[in-house]
């Protein structure tokens, strides 16, 4: 079945859907998730932004639903800022971005600081 990329977001964000693509655990190097956990340290000093489709389009990386739609759905950029809880390593927060957004405007450092506070008030909320 296609739907059309208006649709993308929402299999991804409504679980009523018969055909939602749930979110599933991610390796390291698979998926969005995944490839920003194995890139990233928590004292890493800027966020790094890549296109979208470089990942999508890697061979060596396994096919993942979510990630194809979320590329259809209009997001090209992607960083991923990881989190710890009480000194541990955690996980990554992944921040989206339309494929026109200005790259120097993303990793700004005013905008940097804020992704990685965001990332830490998030992760610690969760955790």
């Amino acid at each position: 079945l296609h739907f059309p990329s208006s649709g993308a977001l929402e299999r991804v964000e409504n679980s009523s859907l018969s055909h939602h693509v749930p979110a599933s655990p991610q390796i390291p190097g698979a998926g969005l998730a995944g490839y920003f956990w194995s890139l990233s340290t928590v004292h890493d000093s800027h966020c790094t932004w890549v296109d979208v489709e470089t990942i999508t389009s890697d061979p060596d990386q396994p096919p993942y639903g979510r990630m194809q739609l979320l590329q259809e759905a209009g997001f090209g950029k992607a960083t991923g800022v990881p989190f710890n809880v009480n000194g541990q390593h955690k996980g990554v927060v992944l921040y989206l971005a339309r494929p026109t957004a200005n790259t120097q405007t993303l990793q700004d450092e005013t905008n940097d600081a804020f992704l990685r506070y965001a990332a830490h008030t998030i992760g610690s909320t969760v955790a």
